[in-house]
């Protein structure tokens, strides 16, 4: 109980980013992790883990002396599907909300004879923006894990570099766009750390 008592909201957030690191670390790199050490040691003549030898594994068989193959595969699947639920809250539902105000505004407009937007209904308008939520620490997360691909599993996939260059200039200009455009721009305040 005494580590979860925390003094300041400093201490509170640093452990909480290290919690939810430790977490999504070992989520993220257990598959992969079990791929490219172990999976090659449990499937013997036995079977995997004794059990019987028709569950048998090929992956570490004479034939196929290592799991390099299936450790590329799975670290390309990880790589492009994991961002497409970012790709889909942070770009498509606000496009389809945006196009359904459009349509509705359209409608409204057609009855209206006002045409000039007052400074009041712009300031209305941008108040009514939806927040940005502090984002920052799943940014962090997402790059962290995303360059311990690179770092730790590059060399059984070699492409994968060029794929976090495009996925990186893709989220940096989705994000700006987010701060810019979609969501009331945050308020900027002094922090201790990141």
């Amino acid at each position: 109980m005494k580590f979860e008592n925390h003094q300041t909201q400093s201490e509170y957030n640093d452990a909480l980013v290290i919690k939810l690191f430790a977490f999504q670390f070992a989520n993220t790199y257990a598959s992969l992790f079990y791929t490219a050490f172990f999976r090659q040691d449990f499937g013997g003549p036995k079977g995997i883990l004794g059990l019987d030898k028709k569950y048998t594994d090929n992956c570490g068989s004479k034939d196929n002396e290592n799991c390099m193959s299936l450790l590329s595969f799975q670290l390309l699947v990880l790589m492009i599907v994991k961002p497409f639920p970012k790709f889909a809250k942070d770009v498509i539902f606000p496009c389809l909300k945006k196009a359904l105000h459009h349509c509705k505004v359209n409608e409204i407009d057609d009855f209206t004879t006002d045409e000039g937007i007052s400074k009041q209904s712009y300031l209305l308008r941008e108040m009514m923006k939806p927040s940005a939520e502090d984002f920052r620490l799943g940014e962090f997360t997402e790059k962290v894990i995303q360059y311990g691909y690179l770092m730790l599993f590059a060399a059984s996939f070699p492409l994968a570099p060029a794929l976090a260059l495009i996925f990186n200039i893709i989220d940096f200009r989705i994000d700006s766009r987010r701060l810019l455009w979609w969501n009331r721009r945050p308020t900027p305040y002094r922090d201790n750390d990141i």
